[in-house]
Parts: C-alpha cells; sequence; structure tokens
C-alpha cells in the first residue's frame, strides 16, 4: 500500500530539487497554490504516477463575493482557473477554502455549478474544503447540517470531500483522545449517508496552534512545539489510523515550501534536514500494511537511522536545538563510540555540548554539557 503522505506545496522554492524530491519520495499526491506550468510537467514526468491537486487562492472578501454571486459566481472562478498555467495539466480542483463552520444555500449553489462546469470539461472537483473541528460536532458547535438536501445534492456530484485534521501541541495530545480534532472525519463518515460518501482528501493536516481548545504553550506549527523526528512519529500514527479506515485517499502536511514567513514554523521544506527526514519516511511508507502502528514505527526508525552518518546526525541534533557551530570534527572515543563537540549559550554563558552515540546506532546518542 502506497503511503498517504502527500505534498501541500504553498510556493515552489526551487524548482530543481522540489522536482528530485518528488522523483525519489513518489508521494501519492502533490497539491500547489503556485501554478507554474514548468513545474508541474516536470513533477508529472518524475512520478507519472502521483496524482495533483489544484488550488486557487482567494481572499476572504473574494471568497465571500463568489459565495453571494452563486452560480455566476462558479462562472467567475471557472474562468480564472482556466486562466492558470497549469489548468491544462492538473486533473482535480478544490473549490473554496474554509469558508465558515456551516454550509449556506449560496455556497452549496456556488459548488453544484462549479461541479457541473468542472465535469464539463473532464476535470474532478473536490468540495466543501471545512476547516479543522467542521462537521459532524456536537461538543463544540450545533452539528453540520447533514439533512440539508443542499448539502447531500452536493455530495453526490463531488468526487472528493476535502477536510482539514491538526492537533496542538501535538496530533496525538491525550486530551483529543476521543477524537474531535485528529480522527474526527470518522464522525464525518459516520453521519453521511451512502450515496455522498466519497473518498476523503485532508488536504491539510499537521500542527497548529490554532487547533486546540486549551492553551497549546506555543504559537505556530510543528517547528514551535517539537523535533522532525517526533513530527514524523505523530504523522506516522496518524497515517497508521488513516490507511486502516480505508476511505482516505490522501493526506497533506502543512506545508512543503511557503514563501509568507506567516507559514515558516509549519514548513517541510525548510530545514533541510526536516525535508531529508520527510522524504525518506514517505520512501519507507510505501509498502507498509495499515493497523500495525509499532511495526510502521519500527519501519520509519530505520530511515532516521541508516542513511546518515555520525557527522550529518550529530549536525543535525545540533542544528534543530540552535546550537551555534561545531567545534570539531566527529572522532571515535573508547571501543565502538563516536563524538563530536558544538558550542552554544546558555544562561549568557557559552557551554560545550558533546553529542556521543554507539556507532551505527546513532539515535541512542546522548549529550555532555560541559561549562568550563
Amino acid at each position: 500500500m502506497s503511503s498517504l503522505m502527500s505534498l501541500h506545496i504553498n510556493a515552489i522554492r526551487d524548482h530543481d530539487r522540489m522536482v528530485e524530491f518528488i522523483r525519489a519520495a513518489k508521494p501519492k499526491w502533490v497539491k500547489t497554490l503556485d501554478h507554474n506550468r514548468g513545474f508541474v510537467q516536470d513533477g508529472q514526468s518524475a512520478s507519472p504516477n502521483t496524482k495533483w491537486l489544484g488550488r486557487m487562492w482567494l481572499s476572504g472578501d473574494d471568497q465571500n463575493r463568489v459565495i453571494n454571486m452563486q452560480e455566476a459566481g462558479a462562472d467567475w472562478f471557472l474562468h480564472r482557473l482556466e486562466q492558470l498555467e497549469t489548468w491544462p495539466l492538473v486533473d482535480t480542483w478544490e473549490t473554496l477554502n474554509e469558508t465558515g463552520p456551516h454550509p449556506t444555500h449560496e455556497y452549496m449553489k456556488f459548488e453544484l455549478r462549479l461541479a457541473e462546469l468542472l465535469h464539463s470539461h473532464g476535470k474532478k472537483i473536490a468540495t466543501q474544503g471545512c476547516s479543522v473541528g467542521t462537521w459532524a460536532g456536537k461538543k463544540d458547535d450545533p452539528m453540520y447540517d447533514w439533512q440539508s438536501e443542499w448539502v447531500r445534492s452536493v455530495l453526490r456530484v463531488s468526487d472528493y470531500i476535502i477536510l482539514h485534521e491538526y492537533g496542538a501541541p501535538a496530533m496525538d495530545d491525550p486530551r483529543d483522545a476521543e477524537g474531535w480534532l485528529c480522527f474526527r472525519y470518522r464522525r464525518v463518515w459516520d453521519e453521511l449517508p451512502d450515496d455522498c460518501k466519497k473518498p476523503l482528501l485532508i488536504s491539510e493536516c499537521g500542527i497548529d496552534s490554532g487547533a486546540s481548545h486549551w492553551n497549546p504553550g506555543a504559537q505556530g506549527g510543528w517547528q514551535s512545539f517539537t523535533t522532525i523526528e517526533d513530527y514524523l512519529r505523530q504523522l506516522a500514527w496518524y497515517e497508521d489510523g488513516c490507511k486502516a479506515d480505508g476511505y482516505i485517499e490522501a493526506l497533506f502536511p502543512f506545508c512543503f515550501g511557503t514563501a509568507d514567513p506567516t507559514w515558516d514554523t509549519y514548513d517541510l521544506w525548510e530545514p533541510e534536514y526536516a525535508r531529508e527526514a520527510f522524504k525518506q519516511y514517505i520512501i519507507a511508507q510505501h509498502g507498509v500494511a495499515p493497523g500495525n502502528f509499532e511495526s510502521n514505527l519500527s519501519n520509519h526508525a530505520q530511515t532516521v537511522i541508516i542513511p546518515y552518518n555520525s557527522s550529518t546526525y550529530f549536525r543535525r541534533v545540533a542544528a534543530e536545538r540552535g546550537w551555534q557551530e561545531a567545534l570539531s570534527d566527529e572522532f571515535d572515543y573508547g571501543d565502538g563510540v563516536k563524538a563530536q563537540v558544538f558550542i552554544t549559550k546558555e544562561g549568557g554563558m557559552y557551554v560545550q555540548k558533546i553529542i556521543y552515540a554507539p556507532i551505527d546506532q546513532w539515535a541512542r546518542y546522548k549529550v555532555i554539557t560541559r561549562r568550563n
């Protein structure tokens, strides 16, 4: 079974290196908000089986305007899509993004007309675009109106349904043990009539401080809360549950490349060590069967341990912790141990951080702090 992990590209940060990532990782889907024809062509050549999802960015005011225009808004929206360089290349298109907690007749009329237009052009449509916490909720808000014939009429003509799911400070925070944030889609699925059950695209997921109903302790995305290794552990936990359910088409951790500093702490493209770890995670998850989290996690752990030599691994540990520079190359010490010395500032004083680990068992590293 292929990994469900896919790419959410806000901005193409490096054409060639992103294409090489796609070639190596072969993600199931790539979602792009950056509509560069050459990039999509090269990405499709690099991984012919990868599916592509397009989203056209609109401001909140523009989204409200096209909703209020209803069918005419859909006509305008399609005209804008047709002007994008990637229109001929991308088969599936999102409608609007996170328009609000409850559907309106105006929005459903917009989506019905847009579905008709996209299908007439041989394209597929992914509808709803609901933010985290929306749909199927009695705990926090009134339930999304599944009894509305307007909602059901849209779902019947949809090719995919879009939901977003985040947690904070972690996706698997025990305060969300009932699954009101991550795995909330299960409540959605249970509410859907059979003729409305379409494959789900979790087109945004991950860690977001704005998702939780408690103080998460920091602001931003995964980089504000944890290490890349632990973030990938959380994504593995989430992917395992999604694979086991069998109706999730793809997962899109937000994000993979951004030009907006607002999203820097969410980014899996930068820093480079996070990008490499994410690539190795996707590669390792291809072919992993669902339903055995420990087996999946064990498999993922090999992507962290095996590909890196000790120098590279130590440097990544140091960079992750903000330690400024190496004071030494990696060196042998004793029987089967390698180490490296870094420097950083703590409490106004410079201190040494000596990282050491058994050879070929880098994940068992330990750190000594020396203050003199």
